[in-house]
């Protein structure tokens, strides 16, 4: 019998089958899933369902390959699992990297995409543009602490066992009785990846974030204050002369 899918986080929850579900999510790879089973649909992910994320040319996959361009010192970027976190939750999926001749390295693939990457060698970890922003906003309006906020993102990936959300390859060691304590989180990471997103946006709004290291100086992301006296700007030249007793 045919497999039927239906997406809860598309509007209107349509109910596709597997291939045309995979298909229609291509840029949209972190919905939640279900499949009828059973009698009801019960929980999945497009990862479970043969879904790869492919960076560089749009989420399509690399007209490169297979290619006949490598070499020795041209290597080929192998396919790998890496662990997404978005404001849905956190997601394992398959990558298949761009491998043309003129391919950037993965962290500037995973910016192209959207995708800030936990650390600029051999990321293993990304966290969506969506993400940062909403953790900052969380944080600000809400006071919410990163260690709550991360606890959150586990629960809204399962709510039932918020533990065992599949973050990588130590993941598998649960279903075969290992100690759950082994599983690994991302929270280091989205403390770290956070910090720097901090100030990139914070370069951006003092409009210094095109400006080479070399021009970094003390007070060049301090916003400019109207109200604060400021010789030459809302205090005449002789302001000191003014404030002398005659």
């Amino acid at each position: 019998s045919l497999e039927m899918y239906r997406c809860n986080t598309c509007i209107g929850r349509p109910v596709t089958c597997q291939q045309c579900c995979v298909g229609s999510h291509k840029h949209n790879p972190f919905h939640q899933v279900t499949k009828w089973s059973d009698g009801y649909f019960q929980k999945t992910t497009l990862s479970n369902m043969g879904f790869t994320i492919c960076m560089g040319h749009q989420g399509n996959p690399c007209p490169e390959l297979p290619g006949h361009h490598f070499t020795s010192h041209f290597k080929r970027y192998e396919d790998e699992e890496l662990v997404f976190v978005d404001k849905g939750g956190v997601w394992t999926f398959n990558v298949s990297w761009c491998n043309c001749r003129t391919r950037p390295d993965k962290v500037f693939q995973l910016l192209d995409m959207g995708l800030y990457p936990a650390t600029t060698r051999a990321p293993k970890t990304a966290f969506t543009l969506q993400l940062m922003d909403y953790f900052y906003f969380d944080l600000m309006e809400c006071q919410t602490p990163a260690a709550n906020f991360y606890s959150k993102l586990r629960r809204l990936t399962d709510n039932v066992e918020p533990k065992t959300v599949p973050v990588g390859e130590l993941t598998l060691k649960v279903h075969t009785g290992t100690d759950q304590n082994q599983i690994q989180d991302r929270y280091r990471e989205l403390m770290v990846a956070a910090r720097q997103w901090y100030d990139i946006k914070a370069k951006i709004w003092a409009g210094v974030g095109h400006d080479p290291p070399s021009e970094d100086r003390h007070g060049r992301l301090t916003l400019f204050c109207a109200p604060c006296p400021q010789p030459g700007v809302n205090l005449p030249p002789n302001w000191k002369e003014l404030l002398s007793p005659k």
